[in-house]
């Protein structure tokens, strides 16, 4: 078992480690508009389902 998730956001080439049985918050500040995919980049992750969409609205 992982003791680490990863969750990035690869448009903006951002990642963010989260540890086993811990939390993170993230903020950042969209330029535009858009849906930005996210996801879980350890092998395996991205397929199980770990993955999500921001959506900015105009």
């Amino acid at each position: 078992m992982h003791n680490r998730h990863l969750r990035a956001i690869h448009r903006f080439n951002l990642i963010l480690l989260v540890l086993l049985n811990r939390f993170a918050e993230w903020t950042f500040v969209p330029m535009r508009a858009g849906n930005y995919y996210l996801r879980c980049p350890i092998p395996g992750h991205t397929e199980a389902g770990m993955t999500g969409t921001i959506a900015i609205a105009p």
